[in-house]
């Protein structure tokens, strides 16, 4: 008989409790609505505490010859270079020292901390439910913005659009636990997932619901031909069940994802009036900053503006041509977000790490070997690419470049990477010995020490 015993030094599976309550206090937004205990700074201490039991437990070199961590850890080298060149060198280095810095830590936490499928599971789990708690919460708090779009005032998620992004990672991992989980799980994921979608309407993000489509198609590519069947009648009524819950004001302002010819100047106008306008301005908007993003992306071809720097470049754009001021907004576009603040050489970058997350959840999916091991690591691998995919397709239409989220994934997809390296390893073992641990050499190549 043999088996795959994961990396059991203690320090780094104690470590994981720890992952499990940081990202719980994350995503659920309540730390953040308790004012009291966030002035302790006890996630950003448990955080460094974390990634020292990782380092102490001899996980970082592991986690440094994977593709994943090397094409971030290029990232965030180039990121630092871009800060003495940038339009305001002072708001690139604070996006690195209060945004960036704790979103590589969340990398290097999942990547090192999640040592087994199980494992996945659980941070699959908590990440759900975490979410669904985040929405029950502003629902019952009700709290939305001038324009009656709702977030949770006073936290990260406090933009509607950021909100329903976090909205639909949620919800991607709880379709996971609907589809695989145990029945209480399934229950719960279920009940959770109708707040999800509840709270996801009333967002108002044509973005959000993009995504929400994007999961619809993915899931039923995906899917047996009867898991098909069932999605060709149950997407519909979904789609019929969210209209109806959204106020005529939302239904309005879903309509004018490309902007609306009508003029609304110069007239009266009522609550659902106001909102589509205030929708079309925004969508026209976007499209004047994507055309500014890609100019000043095809001015600063190698270093861009700065991390951080697109509003005040932008600013500095529209006065030259005559305007009073710019947008101050962000690009809504991560892509040409990362081109036009770190160049096109820091979106190339970005590209590969986004890629070789793909990749490594391609090879797990695509495998054939057998066992019930390897079927759980295939449907975690095919269920986290999915989340990719959408979030990615989200990504188009907002400004997520340094966001945790993404780091967070990949971390994941890291770690699934490296289990499966494992799981690798013992088929290519002797079938007369026994495997009682892995080791990691210096060539990348997983060996074993074996018991006769």
């Amino acid at each position: 008989m043999r088996r795959v015993i994961p990396p059991t030094n203690p320090i780094v599976r104690n470590a994981f409790p720890l992952l499990v309550f940081f990202l719980a206090a994350i995503f659920s937004g309540v730390w953040e609505k308790m004012p009291f205990l966030a002035s302790f700074h006890v996630l950003t201490l448990l955080g460094g505490v974390a990634l020292i039991v990782v380092g102490l437990g001899g996980r970082l070199p592991v986690l440094l010859r994977n593709p994943i961590a090397q094409s971030l850890v290029v990232f965030t080298a180039w990121l630092i270079i871009c800060i003495p060149f940038a339009f305001w060198p002072g708001g690139s280095f604070a996006l690195m020292q209060d945004v960036w810095s704790r979103a590589f830590l969340a990398f290097l936490l999942v990547a090192g901390c999640v040592l087994t499928v199980d494992q996945a599971k659980t941070i699959f789990k908590t990440i759900g439910y975490s979410v669904g708690v985040l929405s029950i919460t502003a629902l019952v708090l009700r709290g939305v913005d001038k324009t009656g779009r709702l977030g949770l005032l006073g936290t990260r998620y406090e933009d509607a659009n950021d909100f329903a992004w976090t909205l639909i990672l949620g919800f991607c991992f709880l379709t996971f636990l609907i589809v695989r989980g145990s029945r209480s799980q399934k229950l719960i994921a279920l009940l959770l997932s109708a707040t999800i979608l509840l709270a996801l309407v009333k967002t108002g993000s044509r973005g959000g619901m993009i995504g929400l489509g994007m999961l619809g198609l993915v899931g039923f590519f995906q899917s047996s031909r009867a898991v098909r069947i069932k999605l060709a009648f149950a997407i519909p009524v979904l789609l019929v069940l969210l209209y109806a819950a959204a106020s005529p004001e939302l239904r309005g302002r879903y309509t004018t994802l490309f902007g609306s010819g009508e003029d609304y100047t110069g007239r009266y106008l009522g609550a659902e009036e106001r909102l589509k306008a205030a929708a079309t301005d925004s969508a026209n908007t976007r499209w004047s900053l994507l055309r500014d993003s890609i100019y000043l992306t095809l001015r600063h071809p190698v270093l861009g503006v700065g991390p951080k720097n697109f509003m005040p470049a932008q600013n500095e754009l529209a006065i030259s041509r005559g305007q009073s001021r710019g947008e101050w907004r962000e690009t809504h576009n991560t892509y040409t977000q990362i081109s036009s603040e770190m160049g096109i050489v820091g979106l190339v970058i970005y590209l590969v790490f986004l890629y070789q997350c793909f990749k490594s959840l391609n090879s797990i999916v695509r495998s054939r070997y057998p066992g019930k091991e390897w079927d759980d690591l295939r449907a975690v691998a095919k269920s986290l690419r999915a989340a990719l995919v959408v979030v990615q397709t989200i990504a188009f239409f907002d400004s997520y470049g340094y966001d945790p989220n993404i780091t967070i994934l990949a971390g994941l997809a890291c770690a699934l990477s490296l289990i499966a390296q494992r799981h690798r390893a013992l088929l290519t073992a002797p079938p007369q010995v026994t495997l009682t641990s892995l080791h990691f050499n210096g060539d990348s190549q997983w060996t074993t020490s074996a018991r006769q």
